[in-house]
């Protein structure tokens, strides 16, 4: 379709050849539009780019999308745009509490998602990857959308009356504001002081940007244009089942992937005996290689789970749909997912004998949702073959399963949970997870947790806890001098919460002596060492 040429259709929904998309779907210039790209613009500016923590880039989370709302011509609300503000929601609330860089992409990854909701389109993650890379060039197609409504002269005195429908009230209410301010000498001294503040800002913050700044500006704007342009996916004509074939067809493969599914049956089966006889139900002696068997076994074991996921999927495809033999091959197709299924319940029992051993920690929760997500993709496989859907309905599913898990790692608050699971453990008599405490970073709230410790009974890990929490309370003092410096965006509300409640620890200033730390820090970290 040529720049000048008038569209076939209004439907974005239509299905006239090649259009795929229908970029001047609506050819008046909207002003709230043109407002809603500014106010983004001067958004991005405050919490993005002069932002110095993640509590700015949460508000700009928080608030675009409410920008967007107002921008947007036609507006197309489902289940899912409701699931992504709520998604967003608790993610801002993470950002503001404890930022992390994860959370900032995920964050990222959710606003686009948001966005492609709100044109009708379902937010499959392969979908919005194409419309995030196609934001930029979906900007110069509304640049030329705007360039076709200006040049046409109706378009212009529509945009001027519809200015005036918003400026012509504004000045009128601003005269009366200024007559009822100069009528009192108190409000006039008032406005006046806080006018010239006001002014001086705005100055200020206008006056005062780089080159840079005004590019990022500029990459804002276009950016938006794009996510104001319509990107409409056009619905499938194609049954998401595959109808069962009338005439039914030997496949050429059948015999081999039939021959194929008795092996692995047996394979399996040999391998699980084998699992149960040598990890299970039995006391594991001193030096036994916990790590190997719970990071290299439990990987493989889990690469085995997606193979046989891939497997299962490539089999039932094509030609083997239409065999009379099918549901022969299905049978040995549910013996096989059973053994699977064992298997994952396998890889959780190794990584439960870890956990047993020396604790939690992030890369074991990390572990945890990466099973999960290969085990809910086996299942959803599973559901595929019984109900005859497309490989297309699976691969959209499947790329949905990681994406949720690392959104939900990125929202809990995963050093709170695991010191919290550590400290009950050692506060019961197993000191081996207060090696994870000794070796491995966590964020300030998880800080907190660790003050039942303080009252351990085990006399090197209080006094290793208490010299712990003393080095870290002086972080945490610095890191609130560095917020105090940066401003409301660098803000994190665990470090102020943190800070808050390890300062009734120093009331004691005898237990925090600096010789005793030191020494105490040595012996703990040489204590716990025998379970790393």
């Amino acid at each position: 379709m040529e720049t000048g040429e008038a569209p076939q259709t209004t439907d974005p929904h239509s299905s006239h050849p090649q259009n795929v998309v229908n970029f001047f779907e609506e050819t008046s210039v909207r002003i709230r539009e043109i407002i809603a790209i500014l106010l983004l613009v001067v958004l991005g500016d405050l919490t993005i780019y002069r932002s110095q923590g993640y509590t700015g880039f949460a508000v700009f989370l928080l608030l675009s999308p409410v920008l967007i709302l107002i921008g947007r011509y036609r507006l197309r609300f489902s289940i899912a745009t409701c699931l992504l503000v709520v998604m967003l929601v608790l993610l801002t609330a993470k950002l503001v509490w404890y930022g992390t860089a994860l959370g900032a992409f995920v964050g990222t990854l959710l606003l686009f998602a948001f966005a492609f909701s709100l044109l009708g389109n379902f937010p499959y993650l392969h979908q919005v990857f194409v419309y995030m890379m196609l934001v930029l060039p979906l900007g110069l197609f509304r640049l030329a959308h705007y360039n076709e409504a200006f040049s046409n002269s109706k378009a212009i005195r529509i945009f001027e009356v519809k200015f005036l429908n918003i400026a012509i009230p504004f000045i009128i209410s601003l005269v009366f504001s200024v007559i009822f301010i100069l009528a009192n000498p108190d409000l006039v001294s008032f406005a006046w002081k806080n006018a010239e503040e006001f002014i001086n800002g705005i100055w200020d913050y206008l006056f005062r940007f780089s080159a840079t700044e005004f590019w990022f500006w500029f990459f804002i704007m276009w950016t938006s244009l794009g996510l104001m342009a319509p990107y409409v996916i056009p619905k499938s004509k194609q049954s998401a089942r595959y109808d069962p074939a009338t005439t039914l067809n030997p496949a050429a493969l059948y015999d081999a992937f039939r021959n194929s599914l008795v092996m692995v049956i047996l394979i399996f089966a040999g391998y699980l005996v084998f699992e149960v006889r040598t990890l299970w139900f039995r006391e594991f002696p001193d030096g036994f290689y916990y790590s190997g068997y719970a990071h290299q076994g439990a990987a493989w074991l889990t690469f085995a789970l997606a193979v046989s996921t891939l497997i299962l999927s490539l089999i039932f495809r094509g030609e083997i749909l239409s065999d009379p033999r099918l549901p022969r091959l299905k049978m040995m197709a549910w013996i096989w997912s059973l053994e699977n299924l064992l298997l994952a319940f396998a890889v959780y029992h190794r990584l439960y004998i870890y956990v047993e051993f020396n604790g939690m920690t992030r890369m074991r929760v990390v572990g945890l949702l990466g099973i999960t997500a290969v085990v809910i993709g086996f299942l959803l496989v599973i559901w595929k073959i019984a109900c005859h859907f497309r490989f297309s309905w699976l691969i959209k599913r499947q790329m949905l399963v990681p994406a949720f898990l690392i959104y939900l790692y990125a929202v809990t608050p995963v050093d709170v949970l695991t010191t919290k699971y550590n400290v009950q453990r050692i506060l019961a008599g197993d000191p081996a997870p207060a090696v994870q405490i000794s070796v491995h970073p966590m964020s300030p709230d998880a800080l907190v947790c660790l003050r039942p410790l303080l009252k351990c009974e085990n006399k090197i890990i209080r006094d290793g806890i208490r010299a712990l929490l003393v080095n870290d309370f002086k972080s945490l003092e610095d890191n609130l001098a560095s917020q105090k410096k940066n401003g409301w965006t660098a803000h994190q509300k665990a470090i102020h919460y943190a800070y808050r409640e390890l300062k009734q620890d120093q009331k004691e200033p005898e237990k925090w002596a600096y010789l005793k730390k030191i020494k105490a820090l040595r012996k703990f970290h040489d204590y716990v060492y025998q379970w790393y």
